[in-house]
């Protein structure tokens, strides 16, 4: 056997572990690539979940209610409690929105998240919220 039949052989194996390199490396991006997107979305739903943290606890939910129903009711102190309840929950939905522009969340997720803040929204106190 000449060296250049060696060659020809080392150029062969060459040229085939180039190939299979490049689909597992295929795999692997596509396997993180939907890792990615999994992580993105389990940390949007906590983060909206974490949002209704403080509506739980005391009176806060009683403020919350009261300023979705009647935002004209609430005093000045309510009125700054509200609205930062109302903040926290919108601020998840921005993040959403962000993250659905650049491709990072899923559009089932973005919906989802935009049909709670349109609930919100939509209800009296939620729409002078948005106003301001």
């Amino acid at each position: 056997m000449n060296f250049d039949i060696l060659g020809n052989i080392g150029d062969f194996v060459g040229g085939i572990a180039v190939v299979v390199t490049l689909a597992y490396l295929a795999i692997q991006i596509r396997q993180n690539t939907i890792q990615s997107r999994v992580n993105i979305a389990t940390n949007q739903w906590e983060a909206m979940l974490h949002a209704y943290d403080p509506i739980y606890d005391g009176e806060n939910g009683i403020v919350f209610r009261k300023g979705l129903l009647n935002y004209e009711n609430l005093d000045t102190h309510e009125r700054l409690h509200f609205h930062g309840l109302m903040a926290r929950i919108v601020g998840v939905c921005e993040i959403s929105l962000y993250q659905k522009k650049h491709g990072a969340l899923e559009p089932a997720l973005f919906e989802k998240h935009s049909r709670v803040l349109e609930g919100i929204i939509s209800s009296p106190g939620g729409t002078e919220y948005w106003r301001n």
